[in-house]
């Protein structure tokens, strides 16, 4: 997606499966244009099913029902499906010791694949530290990233403690591979994408029509986010493969079942707990399953309610928030159940009052020309001079105010309005689990 940003646009997906002239509801498109306008996207798409069926699909800005985008550790989803379709068929088991299928885990001969599966087999995660020092730019296959993990100490023994960890799902798809004889990508596409009716999804770094560009940000080569996070997508697209996973279509009632069992660790997110390529959170009476992804320029998100055969899928670039667009789905459709939607912004309710007070005081550093680098990651820190520079023309801060918090897989992104004398802005601030920056940008 290239050029200049158009003006909002809802566009309305005009595939088979969705009705003719259902445009996404008023306030699901509302929260959408918000992102956009935010200057945090160059364009979104959204789906939503109802009752096992897709009702309404559209988006804002420079994209179309057809335009696919990085769907992130989405993408584990599919990883996570295909191990138990190899389950189901009896060609592996879940308590299967991970080593037996890859001779390098020397040291992790007592992972289980249900570890892998649900981040509690001890691997460090390397995705982080590759993003972070560059490694991503350069070429490097799933061999390379195995073998430099499994040199380095476990973080915990396997089953006592929870950490995400994008080297499990390598493993996995090394595992998938080496059983069905097939690569990865060939597998997704034969047993899930096809089955499916996925007609625009595919696996990088092969690439199809109509892909979105990054957006704020570079992922690097792709190689790097085998089996993690190498899925393109649509929104239409996901919403297809929720419907076949919720209907039976490409997975047993029971294996799927199976994925939705949780670990009793905590999780990057209070309430939410972990299964097997899904998170689960409580919405009321009702279950929500599904996935979050986010790459340097993309965000993406995936989520089911099962018993009621509801799904709604986010996909977009940038480093917008989908949290919104998702609460505006479950407000729209559920509004005596959902419990986890924002305040409005008029109530101006502080959700993160510890990282308010670091912001403004940050905030304040910048503005006279001085910052702590030792909060900052690499990336990060190449916005400290830009934002010193622009923060000393606006006049002083006159307010922080806390607008929303997305958790991602390396951290936790926080959104503030930031108001001046002329007027305000939006500050973003994507803050790892080491409490360092790994991003800093503010939008007027």
């Amino acid at each position: 997606m290239r050029g200049t940003l158009p003006a909002i646009l809802l566009v309305l997906a005009c595939c088979g499966a969705v009705p003719a002239r259902t445009p996404l509801p008023q306030r699901v498109a509302q929260a959408a244009a918000r992102e956009y306008t935010s200057g945090r996207t160059a364009g979104l798409e959204v789906a939503i099913v109802d009752a096992g069926r897709i009702v309404a699909a559209g988006g804002v800005g420079d994209a179309t029902p057809s335009t696919t985008f990085s769907v992130g550790s989405v993408s584990k989803m599919f990883t996570a499906v295909s191990v138990m379709q190899l389950a189901e068929r009896g060609k592996l088991h879940l308590d299967d010791r991970a080593a037996a299928y890859l001779p390098q885990f020397t040291v992790y001969d007592a992972v289980t694949i249900r570890e892998l599966l649900d981040h509690t087999s001890g691997i460090p995660n390397y995705l982080d530290d590759a993003v972070n020092d560059g490694d991503v730019n350069s070429v490097t296959t799933p061999a390379r990233i195995l073998s430099s993990m499994v040199a380095r100490a476990p973080d915990f023994a396997p089953g006592t403690d929870w950490n995400y960890s994008n080297t499990g799902y390598v493993a996995l798809g090394q595992i998938v591979e080496r059983i069905s004889g097939l690569p990865l990508a060939q597998y997704e596409q034969r047993f899930i994408f096809d089955p499916s009716g996925m007609r625009d999804t595919f696996v990088a770094p092969a690439f199809g029509k109509n892909v979105a560009d990054s957006f704020g940000g570079t992922p690097g080569n792709w190689s790097w986010y085998y089996a993690c996070g190498d899925v393109f997508s649509t929104a239409h697209d996901l919403a297809m493969f929720d419907v076949a996973l919720m209907q039976g279509k490409i997975l047993g009632a029971r294996s799927f079942a199976q994925m939705q069992q949780t670990v009793p660790y905590t999780t990057l997110v209070p309430g939410m707990r972990d299964g097997l390529g899904l998170f689960l959170f409580q919405n009321g009476d009702l279950v929500e399953v599904g996935h979050h992804g986010g790459e340097p320029g993309y965000r993406a998100d995936n989520e089911m309610i099962p018993a009621r055969g509801f799904a709604v899928a986010v996909v977009g670039n940038g480093a917008y928030a989908t949290q919104p667009i998702v609460n505006a789905a479950l407000q729209q459709y559920f509004p005596d159940q959902h419990v986890g939607m924002a305040p409005p912004p008029s109530a101006w309710v502080d959700g993160a009052p510890a990282m308010t007070k670091r912001i403004s005081a940050l905030l304040k550093d910048l503005a006279h020309g001085r910052a702590d680098r030792s909060q900052f990651e690499v990336l990060a820190s190449l916005s400290i001079e830009p934002m010193s520079e622009y923060l000393a023309t606006t006049g002083s801060v006159q307010y922080v105010r806390f607008l929303n918090k997305t958790y991602t897989s390396s951290g936790i992104l926080y959104e503030y309005q930031v108001g001046f004398p002329s007027g305000h802005a939006t500050l973003g601030a994507l803050v790892e689990r080491n409490g360092k920056y790994a991003k800093l940008f503010l939008v007027r």
